[in-house]
């Protein structure tokens, strides 16, 4: 977390300088390079919002099903064990110790001895995952104006599972009003607040209205998501994107998030720019039973589908009011359930899976392209970029973008008219090498 932000200043750097503990900064946040980092340092104690853990869980799910699927099967066996002794903290921390060392030793390693994530929503079964590998991974909750005031601390994992964010701490008073908002109370409350050049004093003896939604059971507090990301619907009754996004997710789809369109709850969806239209109206399919299967037919307008990431590089957790502005203005790129259109550039970047050798592209290097090829992260670009301004046609048919260029320089001798083909996959493009076409007559 940075430190600019409440939970990195205060749980963090604060807290941990206090001790005189070490700080380790991460160069990215690659998972190669957070594995390597922690175990290199032997870290013993991450404090994260959810987009680390639930990046590092992909990795991790990704790996184990590589492994084959009687390796994920026997994970799975794992995972269905110990959720069931998960309500016993010595029974599951003995199984899981056990169980899952080899998982342990492709992450963090055995040195980490607290984990807390905070900031916004996790998804359940990365907390679980955690959890259950023989990790302590609890939720916490706080925010600028008044600092940390909780975390869940118990020792059973089902209760941390559940997402609590534990109880107030003893500096701190928690109350749920009417509309089912969290209200904090007690000197950890801010002097005073500055908003859009405003100055306002705070009173530490009243209720500070969070407008968190919250509930709680036996004590213990669960957020249930942002009071002005609820999304009335048609029919009347109030949409939680929180508590609705989690159960529409699809294999196939990036992300998904609900955003306001006037009055009209939209579902955006991202996918992967290359996604092809019989692809992407499977999807849609598949969206609609969903949506159908959890009675949210009457509640959700409509589908968009967008080649866009739903965060931007500096956000941690989705900004639903900046992607209901953009899509509304138009500055989302929307893709087309019927036919989706294929843009070239002069220059067009194009991840692929293979690597053509330099020497098969450079036979036409010298008078028609030229290409660039360099690693960016553990995939690796590839750019065409068209030495004239010549005549470039595009064509999408099952799933393959054949990009054919007519080179009005090149000489008799030469082959005029060239074609690439790329393959377009579910997460990159495979390009083949360049292929002359017969020379125009």
């Amino acid at each position: 977390m940075p430190f600019y932000h409440v939970f990195g200043l205060i749980a963090m750097y604060i807290w941990f300088a206090f001790f005189s503990r070490a700080f380790v900064q991460l160069n990215d946040l690659a998972p190669q390079t957070i594995l390597n980092t922690i175990k290199r340092h032997k870290v013993t104690h991450i404090f994260a919002v959810p987009l680390f853990w639930e990046t590092v869980y992909d990795q991790a799910i990704k790996t184990i099903r590589n492994r084959g699927e009687k390796t994920f099967k026997k994970f799975q066996k794992g995972m269905a064990i110990a959720r069931r002794l998960s309500g016993s903290p010595a029974l599951s921390r003995a199984f899981s110790k056990k169980a899952f060392r080899e998982v342990r030793d492709n992450l963090f390693g055995e040195s980490i001895i607290f984990l807390i994530t905070g900031g916004s929503a996790i998804r359940p079964e990365v907390i679980e995952f955690f959890n259950a590998i023989g990790y302590h991974l609890a939720d916490g909750y706080g925010m600028t104006e008044i600092g940390i005031t909780s975390v869940e601390l118990s020792d059973s994992p089902r209760v941390r599972n559940a997402c609590f964010v534990g109880k107030p701490m003893t500096y701190a008073a928690y109350q749920i009003n009417e509309k089912g908002e969290l209200l904090v109370r007690g000197k950890v409350i801010a002097k005073y607040v500055i908003e859009d050049g405003k100055k306002t004093v705070t009173d530490k003896s009243a209720w500070f209205n969070t407008h968190d939604l919250a509930e709680c059971v036996d004590g213990r507090y669960r957020i249930l998501g942002r009071a002005d990301d609820l999304i009335v619907a048609p029919n009347g009754e109030n949409l939680n994107p929180n508590l609705t996004e989690p159960q529409l997710r699809i294999a196939g789809a990036n992300g998904v998030c609900l955003i306001k369109d006037g009055k009209t709850p939209v579902l955006l969806v991202s996918v992967n720019r290359y996604t092809a239209p019989d692809q992407l109206q499977r999807l849609d399919g598949a969206f609609k039973e969903k949506i159908a299967a959890l009675h949210l037919t009457g509640q959700i307008g409509r589908i968009v589908y967008t080649s866009a990431p739903l965060m931007a590089d500096d956000e941690f957790k989705l900004n639903r009011r900046r992607l209901s502005d953009d899509c509304r203005a138009g500055r989302l790129p929307l893709l087309d359930k019927k036919q989706q259109k294929v843009e070239l550039s002069a220059t067009a970047p194009i991840k692929i899976l293979s690597v053509i050798p330099e020497k098969t592209v450079n036979g036409f290097s010298s008078t028609t392209a030229c290409t660039q090829m360099g690693m960016i992260d553990d995939k690796i670009t590839c750019s065409i970029t068209l030495k004239y301004e010549p005549s470039v046609t595009t064509k999408v048919e099952q799933n393959i973008l054949s990009i054919v260029w007519h080179d009005a320089d090149a000489t008799d001798a030469m082959q005029k008219t060239s074609k690439i083909v790329v393959t377009l996959g579910a997460t990159s493009p495979v390009v083949e090498e360049p292929k002359p076409i017969q020379k125009s007559e």
